[in-house]
């Protein structure tokens, strides 16, 4: 098959950087917040915690793979809410939306020690951080259920399942030692994973349902068109190579 992509050219490129600028701009805002302020040496801000504290090189290499885990599953439910939102699915993009939302808050919870460090100094007792960041989770599978039974419910109510067994370990057998540090931890790290692994297939799902139903299967309604165009315009026409226009006196010499 002919390859009928076109070189870029440097309009286009200065266009497709441009959201390049807020990204600098958000991390520009960062850095000079943590160059001015005075509360933390810049080295604890941006060296690892097992080279500042003469640590082993795996220290926390488990807690690090669970916080990968979660940053991946936001992102898988951050990309199947917009194609979903594309394909003007409502539903499932708002589901996927917040689910992204609701992992954030756990990813930030681990990365951060919200509930056991933070909330504590701010005054907020770490069982009532803990039980907010469970609700949350909670509601969000109350308010979508009809959404939830068009997936593969089973490993979500797996996922947090194993987040509330750890969690209430935790909380309520408060565990001391290695094997009940082996407890708590394994059943957390399994149940990241095992939610990441959820919501990574829903995308999968969402994305292959949208790519392999048939164009004339089913027609937008007049109200979702406009929007679609809109949307695939903005966000996907740029970013494709537009194929090469051939010449009406190319088309007719080929003809002889």
């Amino acid at each position: 098959m002919a390859d009928f992509r076109t070189p870029f050219g440097i309009r286009r490129q200065v266009r497709l950087l441009s959201p390049l600028v807020g990204t600098w701009a958000a991390a520009g805002i960062v850095l000079a917040a943590a160059g001015v302020q005075q509360w933390a040496p810049l080295q604890q801000l941006f060296l690892d915690a097992s080279y500042l504290g003469g640590q082993p090189w795996y220290s926390g290499v488990l807690n690090e793979a669970g916080l990968i885990s979660w940053a991946v599953a936001a992102t898988s439910a951050g990309l199947g809410s917009w194609v979903a939102r594309l394909d003007g699915r409502t539903g499932a993009a708002r589901f996927l939306g917040w689910g992204a939302v609701v992992v954030t808050l756990m990813l930030t919870d681990v990365w951060i020690q919200f509930h056991s460090a933070v909330a504590p100094r701010l005054g907020i007792p770490s069982t009532v951080a803990q039980a907010a960041i469970a609700g949350a989770g909670l509601m969000w599978l109350v308010v979508f259920w009809r959404e939830i039974a068009r997936t593969r419910w089973l490993i979500l109510l797996g996922s947090f399942a194993v987040l509330g067994l750890s969690a209430g370990i935790d909380t309520v057998i408060d565990p001391v030692g290695a094997l009940g540090l082996w407890i708590e931890d394994a059943a957390r790290l399994v149940g990241i994973l095992t939610l990441t692994h959820y919501l990574a297939v829903t995308t999968v799902d969402v994305v292959r349902s949208v790519a392999g139903r048939p164009a004339t299967a089913t027609a937008p309604t007049p109200e979702q068109a406009p929007r679609l165009n809109e949307a695939t315009s903005r966000t996907i026409d740029p970013a494709i190579p537009r194929p090469r226009r051939v010449p009406a006196s190319d088309t007719t010499r080929a003809g002889r």
